[in-house]
């Protein structure tokens, strides 16, 4: 970031990246979870989105991270949604402390498989003559 750079414009250059890729990864990890119930490996593909769009001055892990958490948020209400059955059947404290526990995987999830793809992504960028090597 240039010193004629404001706070806010570093954090729209990280989120137009992260908010596209996050979109990509809904897009296309909804249908799939609805079909087979496994739409988690497609937060990989918001990161790896995000992590290609990325500027060069923007970290890329960190589009590719917000992108994987945006991916995951449909994902993890579907998956709140499908286990209510489930959850309402257990004790009060052992149905708070398995929510708590579900939103935190795949929360984690998300997270983690968006900022992987973002640095294969960045790779991708740089092989492809879109950013420069670091």
């Amino acid at each position: 970031m240039s010193s004629t750079d404001s706070p806010s414009t570093d954090r729209a250059r990280l989120w137009r990246p992260a908010l596209l890729g996050g979109a990509v990864g809904v897009a296309l990890a909804l249908p799939v979870y609805g079909r087979a119930g496994q739409g988690g490996p497609l937060l990989f593909v918001a990161g790896l989105v995000a992590g290609y769009l990325a500027p060069e001055e923007v970290d890329a892990y960190a589009a590719g991270a917000r992108a994987g958490l945006l991916a995951a948020l449909p994902l993890l209400a579907w998956y709140l949604f499908d286990s209510t059955t489930w959850f309402l059947w257990q004790d009060g404290w052992f149905r708070a402390v398995g929510s708590l526990l579900a939103v935190a995987f795949v929360l984690g999830a998300g997270y983690f498989a968006g900022g992987i793809g973002a640095g294969i992504g960045g790779w991708l960028a740089v092989q492809f003559g879109r950013k420069e090597p670091a």
